[in-house]
């Protein structure tokens, strides 16, 4: 039997202790990819990405928490892309890999594969 979430219901409130990822200014000001983009160009701009994660990698930039199984840039509570750093750069290059990533998954299921 598979698991099932139910999206209606009402997200538990974060109390003073607990980090909410999604509350953080700079994942707000992140550009969106609009859902027309044509597959081309999300394939040409996930290349582009990954060659400059690359660049990063081969400056000795890597962040652990990214290159974990199961993690997720956009949702990090240790997210510093508003700053100017090498290590910034590395989270809006992780979170925009992500857009793009689930962009290409959506435009997928909208088209029924």
């Amino acid at each position: 039997m598979a698991v099932r979430a139910d999206w209606h219901e009402d997200a538990p409130a974060a109390t003073s202790q607990e980090v909410d990822p999604f509350s953080m200014g700079s994942l707000a000001t992140m550009p969106t990819i609009p859902l027309d983009t044509d597959r081309q160009s999300l394939y040409d701009r996930l290349t582009t990405l990954v060659r400059h994660e690359s660049r990063l990698f081969n400056k000795g930039v890597t962040c652990a928490v990214k290159d974990a199984q199961d993690t997720c840039c956009s949702a990090c509570p240790l997210n510093q892309s508003e700053g100017d750093s090498d290590e910034s750069f590395l989270c809006r290059v992780g979170v925009e890999q992500e857009q793009v990533i689930t962009l290409l998954a959506a435009q997928d299921a909208q088209r029924g594969g």
